[in-house]
């Protein structure tokens, strides 16, 4: 037999669990900011995306683009940066890939850092438009507009390590001893 204190037990802790979980997407999808402009920091809950200048040179017969950009990986564990899922978009919609000096599919980064990039594009002499990029295994796609900078600008994503020197640090084993100096 259930008495009513057991039932009013067990109905407490279905409200509070039923609050708790409405806090929680709430709140994971409150982070999502898809779209946004030079100096905002956009993303999801795993990734940030941050376009810190829009530099343009004109060649013969086309442009050259070059966008500063900052990923972070939000996530908990490291996260593949597929580099080939960004694409420029010039003012009569056309997209552009990067320009490799190095064949580079993706980059892993770890959790709570950041991934630098100057992105080289070739386009031809029209006006720029935008920049996405679709974070791997997202349902979302990261917009910035590069007709418009926030003014003042967002400060850059940071990472979360800190780096130290190992200048002075012995490691041996028995068959190996390593002495690092610079």
């Amino acid at each position: 037999m259930i008495s009513g204190q057991s039932i009013s037990l067990f109905i407490s802790c279905l409200l509070i669990f039923c609050f708790i979980s409405v806090w929680l997407v709430q709140n994971t999808y409150a982070q999502v900011k898809e779209s946004g402009v030079i100096g905002q920091i956009i993303g999801d809950n795993k990734t940030q995306l941050y376009v810190s200048d829009v530099k343009e040179f004109a060649t013969s017969g086309s442009k050259s683009v070059e966008i500063y950009i900052i990923f972070k990986n939000l996530g908990r564990s490291q996260q593949e940066f597929y580099l080939n899922t960004l694409r420029l978009v010039d003012s009569e919609s056309r997209e552009y890939q990067p320009e490799y000096s190095l064949f580079l599919s993706s980059v892993y980064v770890p959790s709570e850092d950041t991934l630098s990039w100057k992105a080289s594009f070739k386009i031809l002499s029209n006006n720029l438009s935008k920049i996405y990029y679709e974070p791997y295994r997202s349902e979302n796609r990261l917009t910035v507009d590069l007709t418009n900078k926030l003014t003042p600008p967002d400060g850059p994503p940071k990472s979360s390590w800190s780096l130290s020197s190992n200048k002075g640090t012995n490691m041996s084993s028995r068959q190996l001893e390593i002495t690092i100096n610079e």
